[in-house]
């Protein structure tokens, strides 16, 4: 854990990869390019500033196992929805995640689109399934 001693130091975490937990959503109709609702205050974003690739991990959450079940990582850039898409983004966001209400309109939170470069799929496991690298032209057109 971050302690005001170590808070200020350069080199603290430097250059190592975040994970971080986030709620995303699809836009609509979907584009394959998740919503997600992040806050300047946050590690992620704090990091995006330094290095604009992240990435983005989902899974059946409903599985019993997860290793067992479908799994896809998007990796790519994040990019602030355009003014005029906001309205209907938000609605997207929205019907997701209602809690989010109370916070969506707050100065340091910022409704962002991954947009996919890459992209990892593990379609099981134990029997055939695809597992592997995805183009993000391919992506685009799967069908879950």
């Amino acid at each position: 854990i971050q302690s005001e001693e170590n808070a200020g130091l350069p080199g603290f975490g430097a250059g190592f990869p975040f994970g971080s937990v986030a709620s995303f959503a699809d836009t609509e109709p979907s584009t394959g390019h998740p919503l997600l609702l992040l806050s300047t205050l946050e590690r992620n974003i704090v990091n995006f500033h330094a290095d604009q690739r992240v990435s983005l991990t989902a899974y059946d959450m409903t599985a019993e196992e997860p290793m067992t079940s479908m799994r896809l990582t998007l990796m790519g850039t994040l990019k602030p929805v355009a003014a005029e898409d906001l309205p209907a983004a938000k609605k997207a966001y929205l019907a997701k995640h209602p809690q989010s209400a109370m916070w969506i309109d707050f100065k340091d939170f910022t409704l962002y689109n991954l947009v996919p470069e890459d992209v990892y799929w593990v379609g099981g496991f134990g029997t055939d399934h695809f597992i592997g690298y995805l183009s993000a032209a391919k992506y685009s057109y799967v069908q879950l």
